[in-house]
């Protein structure tokens, strides 16, 4: 393969990698707790939440890896904003407003929280790819 070829499959690989990483984030904003949601339901979702995250690791860990570290605090943080999705729902069953209400504050935080952390890694991985792309350019293409 030409080495415009390999930029170019390159490209399209980040370009892609940058869709995922900017489409909804393997992750909720919120359930919508006025419709009922089973226990097998939100398993679901979190079980896809995991498996989203687990691709993005891959994806990050293999070509962004100074970005690991701010991965690993996104994973976190989305394994709290899933626990505290649990703690409101099984609140709500319960109909404590006021354990509702807390965890409704935290959701927030923890959702502001990883918003700013997708923008940074989206951000570098734009100037990855901004310097990858000027290194190739720079180069002469050999056939």
């Amino acid at each position: 393969m030409k080495r415009t070829e390999s930029f170019l499959l390159s490209e399209q690989r980040f370009e892609t990698w940058r869709t995922r990483i900017k489409s909804p984030f393997p992750f909720r904003h919120y359930i919508d707790t006025s419709k009922k949601i089973s226990p097998e339901k939100y398993n679901e979702w979190y079980l896809q939440s995991n498996r989203d995250l687990d691709r993005l690791a891959a994806i990050i860990k293999i070509n962004f890896n100074e970005l690991s570290g701010q991965f690993d605090e996104l994973a976190s943080l989305t394994n709290i904003f899933w626990g505290n999705q649990h703690n409101l729902l099984h609140n709500k069953e319960n109909n404590d407003k006021e354990g509702c209400q807390f965890f409704r504050d935290k959701i927030a935080a923890d959702s502001n929280k990883i918003k700013r952390i997708s923008q940074t890694l989206i951000d570098g991985m734009t100037t990855v790819a901004n310097r990858l792309n000027q290194s190739l350019a720079s180069r002469t293409v050999v056939a």
